[in-house]
């Protein structure tokens, strides 16, 4: 015959009360023998190797169903209760008389690990809504997304092929003052005052590449360069100037369709460009921003300062000293030709 329930109100496993439910014997340790004898509100209970309780009266953390074994599951074929489990869930009777269970306490490693995983969930769940997967994208949830104390001051067109962000200066000369472009491959142009940033300046927001892919660095894009344009050109020391300049200089000597034979130097016209100076010009501004033991020279550079040194030792030897043009040091060189 099923084991009763010796809970009051219950009638589990009595006769007519419906299917079978698992039940569980009092423990033997005298202290949680007690502490269940104190719970189960009924004063004439003696406990004997025959009481029982069933699992109605615990709760869910308290039950063991499934045995785990690594990564398998198994369920259990008659459940069992934790160590720790009491009675507390008494539905038949008072509620005064049933006393919920305290929240379980859980070990301080472990709770680390699960707010550690909640956090690196949420970054992880931030970055998916942060990415900007197409252009369409960007248009269609711009006005969205941007706060409006980060789009204040800011006007906007948009096409199929671009979305243009720009301010407008009105105080003198009606100009437009910093414009962001963003195309429809997801390239980024910034302007100041007409005139293109180099990607060399917006490295630190969007990369080599130039690419905007979250929105996080559009608006990072949008509170920059809605500073004032004295304020965007002086965040610039001398040396990031000179190195902005010997860039924007390479980029252009990189993608110039100069003719060699156009550019020479007797060549009489005045819109010509000499690109051997230029670049001689560039060489100089780079070495004057680097370390005097870091310095690494063309081989064009070398090549000049050799054959500057054969001609005339004294004349290398006065502007190596006057520090006002680098460089390489050929001292070498003449012990090796008068031996």
């Amino acid at each position: 015959m099923p084991d009763k329930c010796c809970a009051p109100g219950c009638r589990s496993n009595y006769k007519n009360s419906g299917a079978y439910v698992s039940v569980f014997k009092f423990p033997k340790d005298p202290e949680r023998q007690q502490l269940w004898l104190k719970k189960i509100p009924r004063e004439d209970l003696t406990v004997t190797k025959h009481t029982m309780i069933c699992v109605k009266h615990f709760e869910d953390r308290f039950v063991v169903t499934e045995d785990v074994f690594g990564d398998v599951r198994m369920k259990r074929e008659r459940p069992r209760l934790t160590s720790d489990a009491f009675p507390s869930i008494f539905p038949n009777i008072p509620a005064y008389l049933s006393t919920a269970a305290p929240p379980q306490r859980t070990d301080p490693a472990a709770r680390c690990q699960r707010q550690e995983q909640r956090a690196e969930q949420a970054f992880a769940d931030w970055m998916a809504a942060d990415r900007i997967e197409e252009f369409s994208a960007i248009v269609d949830n711009f006005e969205q997304r941007l706060s409006d104390q980060l789009v204040t001051g800011w006007q906007w067109k948009v096409t199929d092929k671009y979305l243009c962000f720009y301010t407008v200066d009105l105080d003198e000369k009606p100009s437009i003052a910093s414009c962001i472009k963003v195309h429809s491959n997801l390239q980024v142009i910034v302007y100041i005052d007409g005139i293109q940033e180099h990607r060399s300046r917006l490295l630190w927001i969007l990369g080599t590449d130039s690419i905007l892919s979250k929105w996080s660095q559009l608006e990072n894009l949008l509170s920059h360069y809605k500073m004032s344009r004295k304020a965007v050109r002086d965040d610039l020391t001398l040396e990031e100037t000179i190195k902005l300049v010997c860039a924007m200089l390479t980029d252009k000597l990189d993608n110039a369709d100069c003719n060699v034979e156009g550019c020479d130097d007797d060549d009489n016209d005045d819109n010509s460009i000499n690109i051997g100076t230029v670049k001689f010009c560039v060489e100089q501004l780079k070495l004057s921003c680097g370390s005097p033991y870091g310095r690494r020279y063309s081989n064009d550079m070398l090549r000049f300062a050799f054959t500057l040194f054969v001609y005339s030792s004294s004349c290398y030897r006065i502007l190596i000293n006057s520090k006002t043009v680098f460089y390489h040091r050929l001292e070498i060189y003449r012990s090796s030709l008068q031996c």
